[in-house]
């Protein structure tokens, strides 16, 4: 399967509560440009780096620029409105050039992906008035997404490939292992031992393994591309499918879903990869960027995924998802425009006005 591979700030989705939200944040080249939810805008605003999420009352964003990496905090107001600069702090003892990075579901922490010799996770702590503060660093990962944090905040999921860390044996490729870290106190997340039951493969002895794509539901369940590996190869047919798991309360993982009912989905060669995955806020309605639009697919918590939608946009590919109830905004990285598709679980529309010419690298909503 051909994928084209480019470095991209993925933002995780982190609006999955019960609340709508009130302010719909674009990353353009010139900073940041905020609207409410109907598009009617709030203002244009200078920030450095690029958009990582906002708590309602702090925006923060993470500058890779070569030898002076840097992660800042802003002040938002209740009307969207981006203030001053509140706090930076370096990254440069971790990385040349930065790193990706999410908030955790209840704004508190900042997570950074990076690499010091390895890929790391750093933690910062951020607190009520704005300040920044260095937590310590979490378990490594080294070919994933940013770990995908749980409804209810306590554990986190992201990926592991032994080929990707220098190990032998990869000539034909190595597949990825789940990392589990739970949440501590601090807001740190820190490596767990934990258990693990993927989807029931065919009778020929092949085994499921996680693909470089990952999200989670408002509750316990992570949706995750799987393929199938056989002797540390990747295995005929060569397809990959979606996965629906179960988070459990030591954070282990089980999936119920067999070979026979887990949709296959085909990513073209525009896709971005990892390619961004979201569920929405109800977590019936999965959202999948695979190349030239977005395919939409029932998810249904512990239960098989089922398929909903074929391609819907084929002007290019997508970078960057948000929700707003069952509104999705999503950035089309081929020609920087936002498209608004109002969606349920027997349709999805277009919202009218959109698509709008932005100039959008990401989108995030609060």
């Amino acid at each position: 399967m051909s994928r084209t591979i480019q470095t991209l700030t993925l933002l995780a989705t982190l609006c999955t509560g019960a609340a709508f939200a009130q302010h719909v944040y674009v990353q353009t080249a010139a900073g940041v440009t905020v609207f409410k939810t109907d598009m009617a805008k709030v203002g244009s605003y200078t920030v450095d780096g690029t958009l990582v999420g906002t708590n309602g009352k702090y925006l923060i964003t993470v500058d890779n620029t070569p030898g002076a990496p840097h992660l800042y905090s802003y002040e938002v107001s209740s009307s969207g409105v981006v203030g001053k600069e509140v706090s930076s702090y370096g990254l440069l003892n971790w990385s040349w050039w930065g790193g990706t990075a999410e908030l955790s579901p209840n704004g508190e922490n900042v997570y950074v992906s990076t690499i010091r010799g390895d890929y790391s996770l750093l933690n910062f702590s951020l607190s009520s008035t704005g300040k920044l503060a260095f937590q310590g660093i979490a378990a490594n990962i080294n070919d994933s997404p940013l770990p995908a944090i749980i409804g209810n905040g306590k554990f986190a999921y992201g990926f592991y490939n032994y080929c990707g860390s220098g190990g032998n044996g990869c000539d034909c490729g190595s597949p990825d292992e789940f990392v589990a870290l739970a949440r501590e106190s601090n807001g740190s997340l820190e490596g767990i031992a934990f258990s693990e039951t993927d989807p029931i493969a065919s009778g020929l002895g092949n085994q499921y393994y996680p693909d470089g794509v990952i999200t989670n539901d408002a509750t316990n369940h992570l949706a995750v591309v799987v393929n199938v590996f056989n002797d540390g190869c990747e295995a005929p047919p060569y397809v990959n499918q979606l996965a629906s798991y179960t988070v459990g309360s030591q954070g282990d993982l089980v999936s119920t879903n067999t070979w026979e009912d887990m949709p296959a989905v085909t990513f073209s060669n525009t896709a971005i990869w990892p390619a961004p995955m979201t569920i929405n806020p109800a977590g019936n309605v999965l959202a999948l960027a695979i190349g030239t639009g977005t395919q939409f697919f029932h998810f249904n918590g512990a239960k098989p995924i089922t398929e909903f939608t074929g391609i819907v946009g084929t002007s290019g590919y997508i970078v960057s998802y948000a929700w707003n109830g069952d509104t999705l905004y999503a950035v089309n990285g081929a020609s920087g425009k936002l498209h608004v598709y109002d969606v349920s679980t027997s349709k999805v529309v277009e919202a009218k006005g959109s698509p709008y010419s932005l100039g959008a690298l990401a989108v995030f909503v609060k």
